[in-house]
């Protein structure tokens, strides 16, 4: 059965800003060619002009509202079933995209569904549950990982990482990007998730294997891989004889920890900067910095020092107990703008090389600025500048002509693994589950003027559970938390039985 539901809406009036008294003409204006003139009896020539202006109000009105007039529309949204559903396409697909563009989680979808057709008094009928979303999200996530219509078709490359782990489990992942630049950063919707499996850890072999198996499904092999510094992404695009191109951010944050890692003056400003957290309950607490990342230290630094520079800058404004307890920030005031110097040039080198790619020019420009923000410096600084050098310098040998310009930021494959880690479950020893299905969907529901309806009607229909639970087998590890439920709901029955 169809239900149709349609909202008119038609609005009249003055422009905008203008009232009734804007719109009349002085009373002494006489009637030109075509207005309406009328004599009232017994007021003479003042009559006649009054009524003269009346009838040209009228029809200066008619025409302004003929002209401001909001064209009458009729929208309609016909609520069909999908075939083998019960459910409409229109509720199927407002579920994905709150799911997938506004970012909720399954339970929100459902309440946001719950408002919509409260709205509608009703017109969207039965409203799913989490647990039918969930199967919707994975059912289109795959039809998307497996589909035929692919919209990069010409040169392309592969990004590849393996960083993301949950327990004894490791996510590698594969995008498929343009081999050129776009001349922008990349976006989800410029990019493909090419191939995604879990299992307990990837060498370099297994993650060759993988690679292979999706340039075989590929009409021809990517023109140069892209990862971090993941010494086993490093060795299978060695192995394959690819070109591989180093992530410019990790590489960046790599030498940071090269130079100051196990330098004194910096190891001796991070252990005051983390003996700070005993001020939290104390009146000066407002004033901390936020907490130093255990993994990643070094590509996080940012905060930390962006706090550091502020409180120098700020730190004669302070009262006498705050420049007590945070003196030592006086103390490391030469590290503190040596490193707001560096972090800085990082910022713009990567702005460069994200946003118009790595070429002949841009790797030249980047040099250009290096060396002379850097050699001015002292030995710490100039033995930075010699690595990033020598980083350009073999990223700019890996181009064929002056003519191509690479992507070299892996930045798009670190957000989709934010936005996976958001959706996954917060019991970690669930590891991956079908929740990584929504991977394929940001490149294709992540801008809402490129979303093509009848590609989600085509998903729901072509595919089935049948699938997604045969992709899980090949592609996912077993659930722990359900082995862990199985054995001990058995160990409770078998004490049951012995007593």
């Amino acid at each position: 059965m169809l239900r149709n539901f349609a909202r008119k809406t038609e609005v009249y009036g003055k422009e905008e800003g203008q009232s009734e008294r804007q719109h009349r003409q002085p009373q002494d204006v006489k009637a030109g060619k075509g207005e309406r003139q009328v004599e009232s009896p017994g007021r003479g020539s003042q009559g006649g002009q009054q009524a003269t202006q009346v009838g040209h109000e009228k029809g200066t009105q008619k025409k302004r509202r003929e002209s401001n007039r909001v064209e009458q529309r009729t929208g309609t949204v016909t609520l069909e079933p999908i075939e083998r559903y019960t459910f409409t396409g229109f509720l199927i697909f407002a579920a994905l995209l709150c799911c997938i563009y506004g970012g909720q989680s399954l339970r929100q979808t459902v309440k946001t569904l719950e408002i919509f057709n409260h709205l509608l008094n009703g017109q969207l009928g039965r409203i799913p549950c989490y647990t039918t979303v969930e199967t919707w999200v994975a059912k289109s996530g795959l039809a998307a990982l497996k589909g035929t219509a692919k919209s990069i078709k010409e040169a392309y490359s592969l990004i590849m990482d393996a960083s993301i782990s949950v327990g004894d489990q490791q996510l590698l992942l594969f995008l498929k990007v343009p081999a050129g630049h776009l001349g922008h950063a990349l976006k989800h919707t410029d990019v493909e998730v090419a191939d995604m499996t879990v299992a307990t850890n990837w060498p370099a072999e297994s993650v060759k294997d993988k690679a292979q198996e999706i340039i075989g499904r590929e009409d021809g092999g990517p023109a140069y891989m892209l990862s971090d510094n993941g010494s086993n992404l490093r060795k299978a695009a060695e192995l394959m004889g690819l070109p591989h191109h180093r992530d410019v951010s990790h590489t960046l944050a790599t030498y940071l920890k090269q130079v100051y890692e196990k330098d004194p003056e910096y190891i001796r400003f991070s252990e005051l900067i983390g003996k700070t957290k005993h001020l939290a309950l104390t009146d000066v607490g407002y004033l901390m910095p936020c907490k130093q990342r255990r993994m990643a230290r070094f590509m996080n630094l940012y905060p930390i020092i962006d706090w550091a520079s502020s409180m120098l800058d700020n730190f004669h404004l302070l009262g006498e107990k705050e420049k007590y307890h945070y003196s030592f920030i006086i103390r490391n005031a030469g590290l503190i703008s040596e490193l707001s110097e560096v972090l800085t040039l990082f910022e713009d080198i990567m702005a460069v090389l994200k946003k118009e790619g790595l070429s002949y020019e841009t790797a030249d420009r980047c040099k250009a600025v290096v060396s002379k923000t850097l050699l001015s410096g002292g030995e710490r600084t100039r033995r930075l500048q010699g690595l990033i050098c020598q980083y350009l310098d073999r990223e700019r040998a890996l181009l064929k002509d002056g003519n191509d310009v690479h992507n070299i930021s892996s930045d798009i494959e670190e957000s989709s693994f934010g936005l996976l880690k958001d959706s996954m479950p917060t019991c970690k020893m669930a590891g991956f589950t079908e929740c990584v299905l929504r991977l394929p969907l940001y490149s294709r529901l992540s801008e809402i003027g490129r979303i093509d309806v009848s590609h989600v009607r085509q998903w729901m229909v072509n595919t089935r559970m049948a699938d997604v639970k045969l992709w899980k087998s090949c592609n996912l590890r077993p659930n722990p938390l359900v082995k862990r439920r199985r054995n001990l709901t058995r160990m409770e029955r078998n004490l049951g039985t012995s007593y």
